[in-house]
């Protein structure tokens, strides 16, 4: 009962509110480090997006869009302030198979309007160049 109290008193960090966890319920691993990063930093409840996606590092462009991304996109645009960091928890998958995209890549840059790298050479690597590369911003 004392610690629960403690938590409860626990001052909350400012950076917490630029923080979204991503939880892949059909991953316990997921469920699991999911439920232990938002004990440990006090994650409000709509920070948090709960997904239901296949349990395995790798999924197509169309599960990717689908079940992750489309969820992932619902809860930036209805949260107030900007999120500074999307956490994804063991369980999320990390790459998508067509072209081998990380899925974080993928996540962090979905508003971006970088095209897709068809082949790996210096031109394709060029026109995706993220626009922050080589700045102090």
């Amino acid at each position: 009962m004392v610690a629960f109290l403690l938590f409860c008193l626990a001052p909350k960090s400012p950076d917490i509110d630029r923080v979204l966890l991503v939880i892949n319920q059909s991953s316990p691993d997921s469920v699991h480090v999911g439920t232990y990063y938002y004990s440990k930093r006090r994650i409000p409840r709509n920070q948090i997006v709960f997904i239901n996606t296949d349990a395995t590092e790798e999924v197509t462009t169309a599960v990717f869009e689908s079940t992750i991304e489309q969820p992932v996109r619902k809860a930036v645009a209805s949260y107030r302030k900007r999120f500074d960091f999307i956490v994804m928890t063991k369980g999320v998958p990390i790459r998508v198979k067509e072209g081998g995209y990380s899925v974080d890549a993928l996540v962090a840059s979905m508003d971006m309007n970088t095209p897709k790298i068809s082949k790996f050479d210096d031109e394709e690597i060029g026109k995706a160049r993220s626009p922050y590369f080589g700045k102090n911003e």
